[in-house]
């Protein structure tokens, strides 16, 4: 019995992921803020090009192995725009599908932004919000940024043959 797919084309690509986290305490009136930077994670993003045209970009870490997370799903329609980002910096529309979001954050079209650095780019993912504590004299929110650096000509390349 074969295993019906959505998958029309599949290929890899290697990224150095960059997650910093901002976290913003509200204690009695006096606000801290906290930004952690740890180090690049080595990790390999695969693309998928789907039957109806659609582009789905996951994110699989050296340590997990073969685990792959759903981070974005890319519109047929916004693909050109995508290729334009990645040759000439900008944003494009996508939807954003990593977890621990919100309903209402996982629902909706995101910019995802496209930095242009010589070869490399950076494409940076929308922060995740989490009200981590509130209580009446204090209140603690946290920030996740999430960015990829990737080499832009193999990226376009791929993107292009699927």
């Amino acid at each position: 019995m074969s295993r019906q797919t959505n998958i029309q084309f599949s290929n890899e690509i290697q990224a150095l992921k960059d997650t910093r986290s901002t976290i913003i305490t509200n204690q009695n009136d006096n606000i801290n803020s906290t930004i952690n930077y740890p180090p690049y994670i080595q990790t390999i993003l695969k693309i998928e090009k789907q039957v109806d045209g659609n582009i789905i970009i996951n994110g699989m870490t050296k340590e997990s192995g073969t685990e792959t997370k759903k981070l974005l799903e890319i519109l047929n329609g916004n693909i050109s725009r995508l290729k334009d980002a990645i040759q000439y910096g900008g944003s494009f529309r996508a939807k954003d599908v990593r977890e621990n979001q919100t309903q209402k954050e996982n629902n909706k079209d995101s910019h995802i932004h496209v930095d242009d650095f010589k070869e490399y780019i950076h494409l940076i993912m929308p922060s995740i919000n989490n009200n981590a504590d509130s209580s009446s004299s204090s209140s603690s929110s946290s920030y996740y940024y999430t960015n990829y650096i990737i080499n832009g000509d193999n990226l376009l390349r791929i993107i292009s043959n699927l």
